[in-house]
């Protein structure tokens, strides 16, 4: 940088006021105080999943993994339906599932309550953004589900898979943040084969999705013993990792075997 370039900056930045301006401990928390906080939160209506990570909150980035065909859009719906008997607007953006066949697996009662773009024209992150913002200005929506991460990164197209992907994540991450809503994601797992308990770097292609996300839960199968399990296998709130538990799919929807452990 040539020297009178370097003058101006500094000159400029020495007098910079803008949005993003570096202040002082203090006046950040004089600040925050003025402006209105979210004070809305969420739950699961699956007791040991709420006991365990407390409630969903605004901000927080909340991804599910597992095999195919593991549970993992189950789970979703079932907290879909937790949230609208709490009043929760909230939004699919499904990549994955047909718009029909997710509607056929939600009860008549909540489909009103819930919204989803008409068609999926894109896979952008920019278009998910806008799709967003507009669910939340005309609904108010409070919680965007995405399924699923694979089908919105052009592989095909990228040298660095990792890279990439874990771009995706910190833009959503930063989505849930600006816009103050829930994002629940699900992402692909490495792992085919079945019966097998997952956990902390079994999501597939870039550990920067677990590391972005606040929680990370984790569904399987037994096919043998025909016993559905969900695992908290990361929960930044409460520290918490590596807790199970049994569900029973009852009417599309999930409920806990035990409640009391």
């Amino acid at each position: 940088m040539k020297v009178l370039d370097r003058i101006e900056k500094e000159q400029k930045l020495a007098t910079y006021a803008g949005e993003d301006e570096v202040i002082s401990a203090a006046e950040h928390q004089k600040r925050a105080q003025k402006e209105p906080k979210p004070v809305w939160s969420c739950k699961s209506k699956l007791p040991f999943l709420d006991k365990n990570i407390g409630d969903f909150r605004p901000g927080q980035l909340i991804t599910t993994s597992g095999t195919t065909g593991h549970g993992k859009t189950t789970l979703y719906r079932t907290i879909t339906q937790a949230l609208i008997e709490q009043d929760i607007p909230l939004m699919w953006l499904t990549f994955e599932v047909g718009a029909d066949d997710l509607i056929a697996d939600i009860p008549e009662i909540y489909r009103p309550h819930f919204y989803l773009p008409a068609r999926i024209t894109s896979k952008d992150l920019s278009w998910i953004e806008d799709r967003t913002l507009e669910a939340i200005l005309k609904y108010k929506v409070k919680a965007v589900f995405i399924d699923h991460l694979h089908r919105i990164v052009d592989l095909a197209r990228i040298q660095n898979t990792s890279l990439a992907i874990g771009n995706t994540v910190q833009n959503l991450k930063l989505m849930a943040i600006n816009y103050e809503i829930i994002v629940f994601l699900i992402a692909h797992t490495t792992k085919t084969k079945n019966d097998t308990e997952l956990g902390l770097g079994d999501v597939r292609d870039s550990s920067l999705i677990e590391q972005e996300s606040d929680v990370v839960l984790y569904t399987w199968r037994s096919k043998t013993a025909f016993r559905n399990f969900i695992k908290i296998a990361k929960n930044r709130p409460k520290g918490l990792i590596d807790k199970k538990f049994e569900v029973v799919l009852r009417d599309g929807r999930y409920y806990e075997v035990d409640n009391d452990r």
